[in-house]
């Protein structure tokens, strides 16, 4: 399927897939015999199982997302039970079927359409583009005078009052990943990509589709020759307005907010939370401070010093928190975090006329602000932390130490040997393999189709694959290994390429004096 259809696809059902995978990994582990098998082996083989089944967005379409929203069996990701989740209004096998037929000249001179509005699998809407189709794009088409570059219009997809998807006459610029098809970029371009091109036009018909009804969920696209069919569900809120208050939020986010107000005020659980301590929260107070250094050298040049600490109450107060510290300009504390950062010790030079001295220290001005809890009463019980502290403080990579409170008031120290189970090797990297493909550069653009600009039309396309387990390249059709299977890095290539595009852009200048 192509990749202009799959985002429509996953924005629709992405929180169905969640729910349903989650449930079938839960229903499997509760089904699955302990027997002699240690905790992690069991582990392992459910994450293996639930990887065979919801590892890439294929494996979730045929195995969780397409049942789920059609009416089918889901089963478990150990494939022992299954049940049939009802997660739909209404469904069909045939939402939208998209039928073409290439010219002589190499455009589709005939684009049918048949759309089911009832969702009783029948198609009760049929039309046909009136328009030969010379151009693909993500949201539309371009025609232009047969077999040419010539006279071209740029039409948009749109769905028109009775639900039945249309074109709509627009700016070239109101498109976006529009390519040439016919004889003017080459010889059988369509019939060469038939199922590109099936999966492009598919993909914008339903992404009009699902934003003018959000109801409407896409399950499943099948290709067979010239046609493509989608399998769809009403799945959203089962109501009969396509205009539903969830989608409204979209198009004006700022009456969230105000909605959201409404519904809290009549809410009494809200009204207790925010009426709760945790709700009101507890009032503090901010307290700057400093902790100085002071030298000096009365006229015989004789060196004094103290430390003057202003920060010492704050720092012994159970209710104060050191919320910032600069150390001679040095952040060390921002929002009650270490930084990680620390001055480096300062020489500075003390004293006038004959009686100056350079003196090193490691700090000469700390300034700090604590915030204060103000409401410490009573009746406000802090949790005791001083178990977890205690644990926290004693404990090794080896071993646990604990200490526990008895009813006599007393404490009991224990410790325990701990060690984590052994994960096995584990690769530097995921293995993945680049892979390329011949291309002819068929893009079109308000100037024009980008290729017949060019010297060489002809070029490449670069892919990068995940390696299957056996450590195989899974090349697609037509595609040429470049590098096998490893721990690929290109992002030097990357940086190059960034640059490249970069410098080409900055040295573009439009001027009416020669340069």
């Amino acid at each position: 399927m192509a990749s202009v259809a799959a985002p429509a696809i996953r924005s629709a059902c992405l929180p169905t897939v969640r729910f349903l995978a989650a449930a079938a990994l839960v229903t499997m582990v509760a089904a699955h015999p302990l027997s002699a098998q240690s905790v992690e082996e069991r582990a392992r083989a459910a994450a293996e199982a639930s990887r065979a089944r919801t590892a890439d967005s294929d494996a979730l379409l045929e195995n969780v997302v397409t049942p789920g929203m059609s009416g089918q069996p889901i089963a478990t990701v150990d494939g022992r039970h299954s049940f049939s989740p009802t997660i739909a209004c209404q469904k069909t096998a045939t939402l939208l079927e998209v039928v073409v037929q290439p010219s002589a000249t190499g455009d589709l001179g005939s684009v049918l359409i048949a759309r089911d509005t009832d969702f009783d699998s029948t198609h009760d809407i049929r039309t046909k583009l009136p328009v030969p189709v010379s151009g693909v794009c993500a949201n539309g088409v371009m025609s232009c005078q047969p077999g040419s570059w010539n006279q071209c219009r740029s039409f948009r997809w749109d769905v028109d009052a009775a639900k039945m998807i249309k074109l709509s006459q627009v700016a070239i610029t109101d498109l976006a990943g529009c390519y040439c098809i016919n004889n003017s970029c080459g010889s059988n371009l369509a019939w060469s990509n038939m199922a590109s091109v099936l999966g492009d036009l598919g993909g914008g018909m339903v992404g009009a589709l699902t934003a003018a009804d959000p109801r409407i969920g896409v399950a499943k696209a099948a290709i067979d020759g010239p046609v493509i069919r989608y399998t769809g569900a009403q799945t959203t809120a089962c109501s009969a307005d396509p205009q539903l208050p969830q989608s409204s939020y979209r198009a004006s986010p700022t009456t969230m907010a105000g909605d959201a107000l409404a519904a809290s005020a009549s809410s009494g659980v809200f009204q207790a939370l925010t009426g709760s301590a945790a709700g009101l929260g507890r009032a503090s107070v901010t307290r700057r401070c400093t902790i100085a250094r002071e030298i000096e050298i009365d006229a015989a040049c004789r060196t004094s010093e103290r430390l003057v600490d202003n920060c010492s109450a704050q720092a012994g107060d159970e209710h104060c928190r050191l919320n910032e510290e600069v150390v001679d300009d040095v952040t060390t504390v921002t929002r009650g975090a270490r930084t990680g950062f620390s001055p480096l010790p300062q020489t500075r030079l003390f004293g006038t006329g004959a009686c100056t001295a350079p003196i090193m220290r490691d700090f000469f001005l700390v300034d700090r602000r604590y915030i204060c809890a103000t409401d410490t009463t009573a009746g406000q019980a802090q949790p005791d932390l001083s178990r977890g502290t205690y644990i926290i403080d004693h404990s090794t990579e080896t071993m646990i130490a604990d200490r526990m409170s008895r009813a006599d008031g007393g404490t009991t120290t224990t410790t325990r040997p701990f060690a984590l189970p052994d994960h096995g090797p584990v690769s530097a990297c995921e293995s993945i393999c680049k892979t390329r493909g011949p291309r002819v550069n068929d893009a079109a653009a308000p100037a024009g189709v980008t290729g017949s600009q060019q010297n060489d039309p002809a070029s490449f396309d670069t892919f990068y694959h995940a390696c299957t387990t056996d450590n195989r390249c899974p090349a697609g059709p037509g595609e040429t290994v470049v590098t096998a299977c490893g721990c690929l890095d290109d992002f030097p290539e990357a940086v190059v390429m960034m640059q490249t595009v970069r410098l080409a852009g900055a040295d573009l200048a439009c001027s009416a004096s020669p340069r």
